[in-house]
């Protein structure tokens, strides 16, 4: 049999495991940006799940695990002065 048949027989017979390879890493890729998009996971750890996952598909568990909307860093209000009515919340201290 020559070589080039031979080459050609083998990249048919992997053909099936690349093209799985291909399909597992775009879906790896979707629930990445679906995570971002979610807020359970900060766009600047995106290559690193990307790699978690490509490396333990396994993972994926993990990933749809996080709360959604977390933040390294906390946006909501802590504490308020007034009751929201008041234009000025200093108005409250000061009355007129």
């Amino acid at each position: 049999m020559p070589a080039a048949e031979l080459d050609a027989l083998r990249d048919a017979a992997t053909a099936p495991e690349r093209y799985a390879a291909q399909q597992a890493a775009a879906e790896h890729e979707q629930l990445v940006i679906a995570a971002v998009r979610d807020g359970r996971i900060e766009p600047r750890h995106r290559d690193s799940w990307l790699q978690v996952l490509n490396a333990d598909p396994a993972a994926i568990v993990d990933l749809l695990g996080l709360p959604t909307g977390r933040s390294d860093i906390p946006l909501d209000e802590i504490g308020h002065a007034g009751n929201g009515d008041d234009e000025n919340p200093l108005t409250r201290l000061w009355p007129r």
